[in-house]
């Protein structure tokens, strides 16, 4: 019979989730979404569509080129 010995490498602390066990508004809040946005609207339009469709109150940005080619 063959024995398997199972090692904790560390105790888990008393702060943080593991990624599977985080909840869906903390992804929200500290999360960030990369989007590779299409010509045409403008980054502060897609910025604001994103709110709207997360329906999220806090702080919103873009960051990225602003380069048209």
């Amino acid at each position: 019979m063959e024995e398997i010995i199972i090692k904790q490498e560390c105790e888990p602390g008393p702060y943080g989730f593991e990624p599977r066990d985080r909840p869906l508004d903390m992804y929200l809040d500290h999360g960030i979404i990369n989007l590779d946005k299409p010509r045409g609207p403008t980054s502060h339009a897609v910025t604001q569509k994103i709110r709207r469709i997360l329906r999220f109150p806090g702080k919103i940005g873009h960051s990225g080129t602003l380069a048209t080619s």
